[in-house]
C-alpha cells in the first residue's frame, strides 16, 4: 500500500482509454440525409464548426462528431482510471491494489548518488619567485701616488735654464749698482759734512777778524 501511494504521488495521472472511431464502409443517400439532419441538430447544440459538403467527408465527419460527443458524455459519468506511464528503468511502476499480489516483486528503488564527504581541491602549481640577478661590480683602478718628479722636454729645460741665468746675472748687476750708489751717497754725505765744517770755520775766522780790526778803528 505504501509503495502504491508513493507511486501514485510520483507518477502522472492516468489518461482515459481511447475508443476507436468507426469508419463506415458503405455510404447511402438516406444515411447521408439522416446524418445531415443530425449534424444540423448537433451543431445547434454544441456549436461545432461545419465541414466541407462532399459526401464522403460529410459522412465521416458526422460519425466522428457523434462519437466524440458520446465519448464526452461517457467520460463525464465515468471516474478517471489511473494508468501508469513508463519512466526510467530504475523508477517505480504504479500497481493497482486489485491487480497486486504478494508474489509480485516490486522494482528496487533508484540508487541515490552518494554525496562526497571531502571536497577535492585542484592543485595549482605556483611558480617560484624569480631569483635576483647579481651584478658583478667593475674593478675600480687604484689612485696613483703623486711623485715629485716632473718630466719636461730637454729644449725647454735648456731655454728655461738660460733665462734663469740671465735673470740671475742682471739681479747681481743691479745689486752692485745699488751698493755703488749707497757708497757714493755716503761719500757725498761725508764730503758735505766736511764742507759744512770748513764753511763754519771760515765764518768764525771772518767774524773774529772783522771784530778785531773794525772795533779798534771805531
Amino acid at each position: 500500500m505504501f509503495w502504491n501511494k508513493k507511486d501514485n504521488e510520483n507518477g502522472l495521472p492516468d489518461l482515459p482509454p481511447s475508443t476507436p472511431v468507426p469508419i463506415p464502409s458503405t455510404i447511402t443517400l438516406s444515411s447521408i440525409e439522416n446524418d445531415s439532419d443530425d449534424e444540423e441538430e448537433n451543431s445547434d447544440r454544441h456549436g461545432l464548426p461545419s465541414f466541407p459538403d462532399s459526401p464522403m467527408q460529410k459522412g465521416f465527419s458526422q460519425s466522428a462528431i457523434k462519437d466524440a460527443v458520446s465519448n464526452e458524455t461517457i467520460e463525464e459519468n465515468e471516474e478517471p482510471e489511473t494508468i501508469t506511464t513508463p519512466h526510467d528503468e530504475s523508477a517505480f511502476k504504479a500497481v493497482e491494489m486489485d491487480d497486486w499480489s504478494p508474489n509480485q516483486k516490486l522494482a528496487p528503488p533508484p540508487e541515490i548518488p552518494s554525496i562526497p564527504t571531502k571536497t577535492e581541491f585542484t592543485k595549482i602549481s605556483i611558480a617560484p619567485p624569480p631569483r635576483p640577478i647579481s651584478f658583478t661590480p667593475l674593478p675600480v683602478p687604484a689612485p696613483r701616488e703623486k711623485s715629485n718628479e716632473i718630466f719636461i722636454k730637454i729644449d725647454k729645460f735648456y731655454s728655461a735654464k738660460k733665462a734663469l741665468n740671465q735673470t740671475k746675472s742682471k739681479i747681481e748687476e743691479i745689486d752692485k749698482l745699488l751698493n755703488k750708489i749707497r757708497e757714493t751717497k755716503m761719500r757725498e754725505e761725508q764730503e758735505l759734512s766736511a764742507w759744512e765744517k770748513d764753511l763754519s770755520a771760515v765764518k768764525a775766522r771772518i767774524k773774529e777778524v772783522t771784530e778785531s780790526i773794525f772795533e779798534k778803528i771805531e
